[in-house]
């Protein structure tokens, strides 16, 4: 006759019976009809455990228990009815929500979790009242409601879509992981007011809300969606934050089409942003979008190659060779060539360093060009960029000039007459790159260089001289 000694036989019955065993059923069923609260509470938890889901019988005996006076006896009855009914009972919805608003807290936690077990999909009556709690007092409700619109929110749902912004906005970081979370599993492509909004959420300073975020987008977005890049390069592409600019670089390149012009162009607008790592960035994005070959993506990285930031530069040099998409580019190199003779000497130094990357060493077409300005260019700076240059892309002669044949002796024949230049140290580079690439065995060249320049005025160039003949001789 003691309620807490009945209490305690009903707490050993999970350990003895197995689950659906009609003897422990009915024994419960009987116990929920008793006075007080202990036996009832208990019988419902129990029975919860021991029922085979979907029994009918045990649901309908639980049902009337949701509007038991006591509070413990309520929230077992929801307890077990959240495990044993079958998704889209009304009777066991209806009952559920309207103990949402139990002045008892621990009656509305286990509501929260119980409705999105026993809710069909998209049903409207319960994804307003879980939006509701999101906004409760208490925030452990808030969560589980939060949750619960992830499981049971319609895709593109607009009032689960507005809660969870909402709470997005005004959380602390736990809640806001599970914000995005659910927002991950509502929002659609067609949507694009919530994924503008999802977008923000990149700019949040917890790392797995900025991954979640990028992961939604790329799910939910249509590729090619000019409204959201737009938004995204005109935002978080130029973020201050690196790890935003990062998600904004991830998106871009998920969701932009292969040679999109809209999106290169605004790429390469943000390659001359006050902002080295912008900049960085811009040329390390635009060559995964950019078609291979697109001229005028070639011509604008090799532009960034003379930028003043060294890790732009580098970039901007691996950038070139992956738009380029092979060595020995004719484009590639008519810009570098260009490049070369910038007035700048870290960016001449660049662009000679692209051109050593991006060509073949021999390569006709990259050393003509590079030869003709030893000759040519009036500023004694690129001819001297000009000749370092030539003696790490041509090949070393294998005929003797004496041979006629001008395809061979072209790079010869160029530092040959940069030998007569004008500027003391241009004639000694040349001298020197001429023991690099000349033919040891071709005399004419000794000759020369012995007749014209033996009794040249700079001490220097005569000591390069003298040592081009014992090479020579040799």
């Amino acid at each position: 006759e003691e309620a807490l000694v009945r209490a305690m036989a009903l707490e050993t019955l999970p350990y003895v019976f197995c689950r659906g065993d009609p003897d422990a059923v009915k024994a419960l069923m009987r116990c929920l009809k008793f006075e007080g609260q202990t036996v009832p509470e208990t019988s419902a938890r129990i029975l919860g455990e021991l029922s085979n889901f979907g029994d009918e019988r045990a649901v309908s005996l639980m049902i009337p228990l949701l509007d038991s006076p006591m509070g413990y006896v309520r929230r077992s009855a929801v307890t077990s009815l959240g495990l044993l009914s079958p998704r889209g009972d009304p009777r066991v919805i209806q009952g559920i929500m309207k103990l949402l608003q139990d002045k008892e807290q621990y009656v509305r936690l286990e509501c929260c979790e119980a409705l999105p077990k026993v809710s069909t999909k998209g049903l409207p009556s319960a994804i307003e009242a879980l939006a509701t709690l999101t906004s409760d007092a208490d925030e452990k409700i808030r969560s589980l409601a939060i949750d619960g619109l992830r499981v049971i929110a319609d895709k593109g749902n607009k009032v689960a879509i507005d809660a969870l912004m909402q709470r997005f906005k005004a959380e602390g970081r736990s809640l806001r992981r599970v914000s995005v979370e659910a927002l991950g599993g509502i929002v659609v492509g067609k949507d694009r007011d919530s994924l503008l909004q999802v977008i923000m959420c990149i700019e949040d300073s917890d790392e797995y809300v900025k991954a979640t975020a990028v992961k939604t987008i790329l799910l939910a977005a249509e590729k090619g969606d000019m409204v959201l890049l737009n938004s995204l390069l005109s935002h978080q592409f130029v973020h201050q934050d690196r790890r935003v600019r990062d998600s904004a670089q991830q998106i871009v390149t998920g969701l932009a089409h292969q040679g999109d012009q809209q999106v290169i162009t605004k790429l390469l607008e943000c390659c001359h942003d006050p902002s080295a790592a912008i900049r960085k960035q811009a040329c390390a994005t635009v060559c995964k979008i950019a078609l291979s070959g697109d001229e005028s993506v070639i011509t604008a990285l090799a532009d960034m190659i003379l930028d003043s930031d060294a890790d732009v530069q580098k970039v901007a040099v691996e950038s070139l060779g992956i738009v380029a998409g092979c060595k020995n580019d004719r484009l590639v190199i008519i810009v570098l060539t260009e490049k070369l003779t910038c007035k700048d000497w870290a960016g001449r130094e660049a662009a000679a360093g692209a051109m050593l990357m991006h060509t073949d060493r021999g390569n006709a077409a990259a050393v003509s060009a590079v030869a003709n300005l030893v000759v040519q260019h009036e500023d004694v700076y690129v001819r001297e960029t000009a000749v370092s240059t030539l003696t790490k892309l041509a090949l070393p002669c294998t005929c003797k000039l004496a041979s006629g044949d001008p395809c061979d002796c072209t790079v010869v024949e160029c530092l040959l007459k940069g030998t007569h230049d004008q500027i003391p140290r241009m004639r000694k580079a040349c001298i020197e790159a001429l023991e690099l690439l000349g033919n040891r065995k071709d005399k004419l060249i000794a000759d020369r260089v012995k007749r014209e320049m033996l009794n040249d005025p700079d001490f220097a160039v005569r000591g390069a001289v003298e040592h081009a003949m014992g090479i020579f001789k040799g």
